[in-house]
């Protein structure tokens, strides 16, 4: 069973993507599989918005990657909701 998850790190980048579900939250480093990084995201709710309830039209999504794809310097983790993963899952990529 994998676990959902959005992270920040550091650098103020956004990753969105699963884990074991046995993964402590408390890390600092996280290898996520079907890995998006936020490009963009309209002001309002912050991370706990894009958790709760996914991405919105106005937010930029890059490709989910291939790979597991290392992630470090996280500063901060959040569980993602059922409803907000299938917002995710779906979410087009942006191609600006």
């Amino acid at each position: 069973m994998k676990a959902v998850i959005v992270v920040s790190t550091t650098t103020r980048t956004v990753y969105y993507g699963y884990i074991h579900e046995d993964t402590p939250l408390t890390q600092s480093a996280y290898v996520l599989e079907r890995a998006r990084c936020v490009i963009y995201w309209p002001q309002g709710g912050g991370l706990g918005q894009l958790a709760n309830e996914g991405p919105i039209p106005e937010t930029r999504l890059g490709d989910v990657e291939p790979a597991k794809t290392a992630i470090s310097g996280v500063d901060r983790v959040i569980e993602v909701s059922p409803e907000a993963a299938q917002r995710w899952d779906t979410a087009a990529p942006y191609r600006g």
